[in-house]
């Protein structure tokens, strides 16, 4: 746009951009993403959307107004932050009003509220703590010695020769894995549990409404199910399925299993286990439709449990019972070939010898379907 008005100015025709200047631009774009992205996310971890937000009827704070409710070790410099807030209204975030020198949210930079629904803010918050690790990719092309990976568990292990699986899982430069940080750090680890949730709210919806069948399903496992929000949403939506389990880290288990224990208390408070409390699933009054899906909800968490497990060690005698189904999502594509093979079989184990013998399945959500006789 300045080249353009310089051009206006001084009579000259503007010289038309060439496909390399084009393919040019475009790589430097590319390039500074990356500082895009990390004002983003320090945006998000120093809770700024909330601090605004809350600020005085007009939902727009100073420099000066930020920095004194902002919590921060050392303080942050006003002039930096200004700069930083300026940055972010170049790309959307914010507004900037001339007169008092305030910023405001645009409806994008609302999103980075934490009390929102479809809030970014726990997925950002986790990307600015973990994202860093992608500075250090050369490591992940290197080949190394002696190969081995980090299991979900944290603990080294073994791979096979195999040139194309010699690379190191999610290790960043402390040499440590991505998941034995979330593993020894339960408040990351229950902001990455809700991080998922949040960003996977409307495929779930989606999947719900028609992707999938789960009709004649009985039993179900969620292979890595964080804080149980898919196995809960579905286990409300078919209200068939008799149980339905959980299965991760022994900290995420413990995690799920207190919300679990927490939906259930609150739902025997509000009476939505007492008999003859059901109501007719064909509702169309939209309020009475809303308490409807929440009494669901809480029926679900009842009908649900959390188990501590390493999903690349045998969990089927662990269960309470075998499933007919099992579901992995957002799991496999963390992994090398060699370890997605390893959580696969171990799925497969879980599901021989199921009782509903005329369906046991796994499936990989949200891409495809697999049968049983697939697997093996």
């Amino acid at each position: 746009a300045d080249v353009r008005q310089y051009c206006k100015n001084c009579d000259e025709p503007p010289r038309k951009t060439s496909e390399s200047d084009t393919h040019a631009l475009r790589l430097l774009e590319l390039s500074n993403a990356y500082i895009s992205s990390r004002a983003v996310q320090l945006f998000a971890e120093l809770g700024l959307a909330d601090i605004i937000h809350s600020n005085s009827s007009s939902r727009s704070a100073s420099v000066e107004q930020i920095c004194a409710q902002l919590i921060h070790v050392p303080p942050l410099k006003p002039c930096s932050l200004r700069r930083l807030l300026h940055f972010l209204t170049a790309l959307g975030v914010l507004r900037f009003h001339e007169p008092n020198s305030h910023f405001a949210l645009t409806p994008m930079g609302n999103l980075l509220r934490s009390d929102v629904p479809n809030s970014q803010y726990s997925s950002l918050r986790v990307a600015y703590q973990h994202f860093p690790i992608f500075s250090h990719m050369i490591n992940a092309l290197a080949q190394h010695e002696q190969p081995s990976e980090i299991s979900k568990s944290g603990a080294p292990r073994q791979i096979e020769n195999n040139d194309q699986e010699q690379d190191i899982v999610r290790e960043d430069q402390r040499g440590s894995s991505f998941f034995a940080d979330l593993e020894a750090r339960p408040e990351l680890g229950t902001l990455f549990d809700d991080a998922m949730a949040a960003h996977l709210q409307r495929e779930t919806n989606a999947m719900l409404r028609s992707a999938y069948d789960f009709r004649g399903v009985r039993s179900i496992v969620d292979v890595g199910g964080g804080n149980g929000s898919l196995l809960l949403a579905i286990l409300a939506k078919h209200r068939s399925i008799q149980s339905g389990v959980v299965l991760d880290l022994p900290s995420v288990a413990r995690r799920t299993q207190a919300g679990l224990d927490q939906m259930v208390s609150e739902g025997r408070a509000l009476g939505a286990f007492d008999a003859g409390s059901e109501q007719d699933t064909h509702v169309e009054n939209d309020s009475r439709a809303m308490d409807e899906g929440l009494k669901q909800k809480y029926l679900a968490a009842a009908r649900c449990s959390a188990l501590p497990a390493d999903f690349f060690e045998c969990f089927a005698d662990k269960l309470p019972q075998r499933p007919d189904t099992i579901v992995l999502r957002k799991v496999l594509h963390d992994w090398t070939e060699i370890d997605a093979r390893r959580i696969v079989q171990r799925c497969a184990e879980a599901l021989r010898d199921a009782e509903n013998e005329k369906s046991p399945r796994l499936l990989r959500l949200p891409n495809e379907a697999y049968r049983r006789d697939q697997i093996e």
